[in-house]
């Protein structure tokens, strides 16, 4: 026998208290509807001004020197989440190489510069310390890693089936060869996310290479580690 669901549940969207109910190609299906975070950390602020500088600085570049980014433009990848990648406008590249330059005092690009390019970054290993109350990421040099630091970004699913969210990152920690471990705090966590370590939840890691003389990013290490 067919059952017909009433119409109050199967044209139902939007979000009640909690809980946000949406669909999808799957069909219906609800999640829990997250505190909203400060948009105005130390971090987004300082991004949202240089963006504003390099865009500003691109404009006034000689012609001879915006055409090394129009050139490389055409050959570069940047990728977003989940393997999705894209090719960037020259401007984008001149923005993204230079703000990557500046987080450990590198000078302005004014022309593209070719990236060391290797063939593995460093491996990372995660664990969850329950008696801490603390993620700690291990890290493993490989050779070339001095021509590289790493941009670590957080996310964790927000309910059961949902796994996760191609833009809910939240920027954690850069990381430089030197490092052979990081702690992340629940304080640090919650600072950035608005969101306390919560039992059985899987959290998310996103690790982006960055090439120290180009600012030149690479394919993101995404991993996982369950509270």
């Amino acid at each position: 026998m067919k059952i017909t669901l009433s119409p109050l549940y199967t044209d139902a969207k939007g979000t009640s208290d909690k809980i946000t109910i949406a669909r999808n190609h799957y069909g219906l299906y609800s999640k829990l509807c997250p505190k909203p975070y400060d948009p105005n950390t130390t971090y987004q602020q300082g991004f949202r001004i240089d963006f504003k500088y390099f865009s500003q600085f691109y404009n006034n570049l000689t012609s001879d020197d915006r055409q090394t980014w129009i050139d490389a433009a055409t050959s570069i990848v940047f990728h977003r989440d989940f393997k999705d990648s894209y090719k960037p406008t020259a401007q984008a590249l001149f923005i993204s190489c230079n703000i990557n330059r500046k987080i450990f005092g590198g000078s302005l690009l004014y022309t593209f510069q070719q990236p060391f390019i290797s063939q593995q970054f460093f491996q990372i290993k995660l664990s969850f310390d329950p008696y801490f109350n603390h993620i700690k990421f291990d890290f493993k040099p490989i050779q070339n890693d001095q021509n590289y630091f790493y941009k670590i970004f957080i996310t964790k699913n927000l309910s059961p089936g949902i796994f996760y969210k191609k833009n809910d990152f939240k920027f954690i920690e850069t990381l430089q060869p030197h490092h052979s471990s990081l702690i992340l705090s629940d304080a640090t966590y919650y600072a950035r996310t608005n969101q306390h370590f919560t039992p059985n939840c899987k959290i998310f890691i996103k690790s982006i290479p960055v090439d120290y003389g180009s600012g030149i990013t690479f394919m993101p290490l995404h991993q996982s580690v369950i509270l």
